[in-house]
């Protein structure tokens, strides 16, 4: 059905995390990218919410988390997107 990285005892790079995503890697880079330039975040590689989700790119901008994307592989999805909603940009 879907797999993610969940794998708590080894901390995966970009990289691993891109070619995770398959057929959707250049989507993966694309959005962390665009993230990037279009609202100066900074990256930090997270297992944020446990067994359930896995590992994920957390996005910060002046240390307040903005987004979490989570790398999932699910019927051609690669990402979850958690966004804080009351933030200010």
């Amino acid at each position: 059905m879907y797999e993610r990285m969940l794998n708590k005892q080894e901390t995966p790079s970009i990289e691993e995390m891109t070619k995770f995503c398959g057929e959707n890697a250049e989507r993966f880079s694309f959005l962390n990218e665009w993230l990037v330039s279009t609202f100066h975040t900074e990256k930090k590689i997270v297992f944020p919410y446990g067994n359930k989700y896995g590992w994920g790119i957390g996005r910060t901008r002046k240390s307040l988390l903005i987004i979490s994307i989570l790398v999932a592989m699910l019927a051609g999805y690669i990402i979850e997107l958690y966004v804080k909603n009351t933030m200010r940009i």
